[in-house]
């Protein structure tokens, strides 16, 4: 079985995660785990209190952005902020697997399609289901309505 060493995540999966198991560390499969600037602003704005935010924080092996990402026109025009700064940071590293939430999905295969239109987008919908042919499984099921992507294929 194939897995990404790589991956970009979402705010909805860190907090979806975090809800059903109580940390981040299934997160761990992945080499590196990049969270973009968008959605560790996402994250903390809840405050030392809000939730997740304290499991964020304790996950040091993550790999937050610093700094905004300057994102494609068509990615801002189809996607909320977090979503958009995913996949133009999975964009811009060539990581070809990100977390997002289920509903994020049909936006996501439209964006996908008009950038990278000989990309296959793969994923598991969250319970461990493959609803698309996919070779990014992950260990253990995960949240409902979590999707695992990834794009095979040149743009």
């Amino acid at each position: 079985m194939h897995r990404s060493e790589e991956i970009v995540i979402n705010t909805g999966p860190i907090i979806a995660i975090t809800a059903a198991l109580g940390s981040l560390d299934t997160l761990q499969m992945y080499r590196r785990v990049w969270v973009p600037w968008a959605v560790c602003q996402e994250i903390l704005a809840g405050g030392p209190s809000g939730f997740a935010v304290a499991e964020f924080r304790a996950a040091h092996w993550l790999q937050t952005e610093s700094t905004p990402l300057e994102i494609a026109p068509i990615l801002v025009n189809s996607l909320d902020q977090g979503e958009a700064a995913v996949i133009q940071l999975a964009l811009d590293k060539n990581i070809q697997t990100v977390c997002i939430d289920e509903a994020a999905e049909a936006a996501l295969v439209h964006v996908m399609a008009a950038h990278r239109p000989r990309a296959r987008v793969c994923g598991q919908f969250g319970g461990g289901k493959d609803v698309l042919p996919t070779d990014v499984l992950h260990p253990r099921p995960l949240p409902v309505g979590i999707r695992i992507l990834a794009f095979h294929g040149e743009g």
